[in-house]
């Protein structure tokens, strides 16, 4: 019996830089189409970042064309709801796909590689939540931590060591 292995696209990163509004703008209505988040909240937190807020940010590239984007974060809006949760840390948050990319590997192969680049500065431990990924995250290592309703959905929290 023959098998085949599902080819994975191979994706390239760049990191999104306060400068860079082309693609905050972006990135920000993504965000507003998705997760309903205003760009007023989001750009101002990339083009004048905080070390207290952001470690990094960057967008997945498929044949030079975005289609992906993500970071890794010190606050996170869980955190309005459940402040116990500030003792945990970084999160990777706000880890979106073009929806007509989804299911070809770009949040894998992202997800990936901000696990990579925040396991490169020395974190032991990345958390994060999702009320929509969780099958995603458990194939690719996580734990689940906890469980709880966030914005009326059955949420979880998840945690990956190094």
């Amino acid at each position: 019996m023959a098998t085949f292995a599902k080819q994975m696209k191979t994706f390239s990163f760049k990191d999104i830089l306060p400068n860079d509004q082309e693609a905050i703008s972006l990135i920000s209505k993504w965000y507003s189409d998705e997760w309903s988040i205003p760009p007023e909240v989001f750009q101002p937190r990339i083009a004048n970042p905080s070390p207290n807020d952001f470690i990094f940010h960057i967008n997945a590239f498929e044949n030079n064309a975005p289609v992906a984007t993500g970071g890794l974060y010190w606050n996170v809006g869980l955190f309005k709801v459940f402040p116990e949760y500030k003792k945990f840390g970084p999160w990777i948050a706000l880890l979106y796909t073009l929806p007509e990319k989804r299911g070809r590997g770009a949040g894998t192969q992202l997800l990936r590689e901000i696990e990579r680049r925040g396991f490169e500065k020395g974190y032991t431990n990345l958390y994060l939540f999702t009320n929509t990924a969780e099958a995603l995250y458990l194939r690719e290592g996580w734990q689940t931590t906890a469980r709880m309703i966030y914005k009326e959905k059955d949420t979880v929290v998840m945690m990956k060591s190094r």
